[in-house]
């Protein structure tokens, strides 16, 4: 069975093989809602993957945002979010931005701090910096050391966020097994190619010339 992708805040840039949503009818867009309302017209429990590209920091109500990303996930479905790093221009030169995001705010959404306004906990799965573009021939330690002290060198975060499991969906995901290989272990989805994978025959994938891991699929 085919995973069941929603790409929240699409525009006309959405992913293969997924349901695009947002305010305007574009080309791509399967939904038009607006993100700011809730519910979203997904049911509980019934979608693999949200994926959110630079639109979470346009979005009024962050905590029911991901929220409402959680009640539509199933237990092991995960969220993609890329966002734009806090102290880097293209954060305020957007009048569109409603909010900032630094590496500790995804601390609140994964029960590390404590959670006086929010019922839910992701796991946080896998957490990637981007840097500028112009800095691009500079290694990254030396990239990571600057983006302590100035602005403009960290560009954003890729981050995967998970839904955890129920104890039996830790067990189904346990006796799941690689296609290529043939080994059982922790599965993951080639988003290219739609196969299951282990983690040692997993790939890297490019999307609008941005690298990112691939997004981890529940049974």
């Amino acid at each position: 069975m085919n995973p069941v992708i929603v790409d929240l805040g699409c525009g006309d840039r959405k992913i293969r093989h997924s349901v695009g949503v947002d305010c305007v009818h574009l080309s791509g867009v399967d939904k038009v809602h607006d993100l700011n309302v809730f519910p979203y017209p997904f049911d509980d429990d019934s979608v693999d993957r949200v994926v959110m590209n630079n639109i979470i920091e346009h979005l009024d109500d962050t905590i029911a945002v991901l929220g409402e990303v959680y009640r539509m996930l199933r237990p092991g479905g995960v969220c993609h979010i890329e966002v734009v790093y806090w102290n880097h221009k293209y954060t305020w030169s957007d009048p569109q931005h409603k909010h900032a995001f630094t590496e500790l705010s995804w601390e609140f959404f994964t029960g590390k701090r404590k959670q006086y306004y929010t019922s839910y906990a992701f796991e946080l799965l896998s957490f990637e910096w981007q840097y500028d573009y112009h800095l691009k021939n500079i290694p990254k330690f030396i990239k990571r050391f600057l983006g302590k002290f100035l602005c403009n060198v960290i560009a954003g975060m890729v981050v995967d966020l998970k839904k955890p499991y129920t104890e039996e969906g830790k067990k189904m995901e346990e006796n799941m097994t690689c296609e290529y290989c043939m080994e059982s272990e922790t599965m993951h989805l080639n988003p290219k190619s739609d196969r299951m994978l282990c983690k040692s025959h997993r790939v890297d994938v490019t999307r609008n010339q941005r690298r990112c891991k691939d997004f981890r699929r529940r049974i």
